[in-house]
């Protein structure tokens, strides 16, 4: 999204992560992860997306 507040958020919910949290792979994981996402608004499921990416070495937004 546009928000800048997703980026900063996403930041903010990587510093609480643990460093080796496993990534989300392989379309079971995936599936598993757009299903607990679909519950949360938009913004708030692209902070945990963002985040994910961020902590697998996806690069900084």
């Amino acid at each position: 999204p546009d928000d800048p507040r997703v980026a900063e958020a996403a930041r903010a919910l990587v510093a609480c992560l643990p460093p080796d949290l496993p990534a989300v792979e392989g379309p079971d994981q995936q599936a598993f992860l757009d299903t607990f996402l679909a519950d949360f608004s938009p913004a708030q499921a692209e902070v945990l997306r963002l985040a994910l990416r961020l902590v697998a070495g996806g690069g900084a937004p």
